[in-house]
């Protein structure tokens, strides 16, 4: 009994290392590609090498992530190994991060209710909104109109340009 949970132990952890080194093999390929174009075009800054062992750590943990959390029942159809998903989750963890965000997305959909109705409820209150303010766009436009009628009245305006103000109101109201 003893030796079946050694042997079951042992090869767990040597899967688990195996995609930990996968990861770091994808991780690496992409900082050192990364990096590479700085240095080719000679713009490589040694201020920033925090970043690129940040990047690295972030690419092993979504290396790992993508091939044991995510990998298989998200891609059911790619049959693809978990040392693939582990190398790929490696080079790109801004995939991950967008795969995770959904996932997340989705969980929240499900506990809080469809954000499409608070998106139809936030729409109708814009549109409400907006048609206040354009009544009280017209209203204030009618006001300044009637009141440049009186001063052309009491200007002794020609007709013709209080006809034209009457009509501006008439096409207000």
């Amino acid at each position: 009994m003893m030796e079946f949970l050694t042997t079951t132990y042992v090869r767990e952890i040597v899967e688990s290392l195996n995609l930990l080194a996968a990861a770091a093999l994808g991780a690496g390929f992409y900082s050192l590609s990364t990096s590479h174009r700085y240095v080719r075009d000679r713009t490589f800054d040694p201020q920033y090498n925090q970043l690129y062992v940040v990047r690295f750590v972030l690419g092993v943990a979504a290396g790992v992530i993508l091939s044991v959390g995510i990998g298989e029942s998200y891609f059911p159809d790619q049959n693809l190994g978990k040392g693939l998903l582990a190398i790929v989750g490696g080079y790109s963890a801004d995939a991950v991060s967008e795969i995770l965000q959904r996932l997340a997305d989705t969980l929240l959909t499900i506990v809080k209710g469809s954000p499409d109705g608070e998106s139809e409820a936030v729409r109708r209150a814009d549109k409400a909104a907006m048609d206040a303010q354009r009544v009280r766009e017209r209203s204030e436009a009618r006001e300044r109109l009637h009141q440049a009628k009186a001063e052309a009245e009491a200007k002794n305006a020609p007709q013709e340009v209080i006809d034209q103000i009457q009509d501006a109101i008439d096409s207000l109201e």
